[in-house]
């Protein structure tokens, strides 16, 4: 029965020997494995990186002339507006000078007057602002007549 019950201890040591010998080789690979696998994404995130910033330059560098050109149509823009405001207050002044001159207005002649002067101010017209605005104080204040 000693011989038995040392064979069967045996089996029995042996198995679990077999079990704690898996379980380590199975966990060693498993962490090899996972270092493997961060290393790899390690090496893919760099190419990412790498491949982005490839793609950035590419991108910067196509879209170089066109900001460019925007710039450039963004200053002619300004300097047009620059023009529109003067000419507009120009206009102002002259309807003004007209109307004051008949001592009446129309209706249609004060909205006529009134649309220009909204547009003058939305362009920034306002380096004037207590002219045009005496301007618009005069024309408002004019008497006035039925349309023809």
């Amino acid at each position: 029965m000693d011989t038995w019950l040392v064979t069967i201890i045996s089996l029995i040591g042996s198995t679990a020997l077999s079990t704690i010998v898996g379980l380590i080789i199975k966990n060693s690979v498993s962490k090899k494995m996972d270092e493997q696998k961060e290393l790899l994404e390690l090496r893919e995130s760099k190419g990412h990186q790498e491949r982005k910033q490839e793609m950035t330059e590419i991108i910067k560098a196509e879209l170089l002339p066109v900001t460019q050109q925007l710039d450039s149509l963004s200053e002619a823009i300004k300097k047009n507006n620059a023009g529109t405001v003067t000419l507009l207050r120009e206009s102002l002044k002259q309807s003004r000078d007209h109307l004051m001159e008949k001592g009446v207005a129309t209706a249609s002649e004060v909205a006529s007057w009134h649309e220009l002067y909204n547009t003058y101010a939305k362009l920034g017209g306002n380096n004037f602002k207590d002219y045009v605005d005496a301007w618009k104080d005069d024309v408002d204040g004019l008497p006035r007549e039925k349309s023809k």
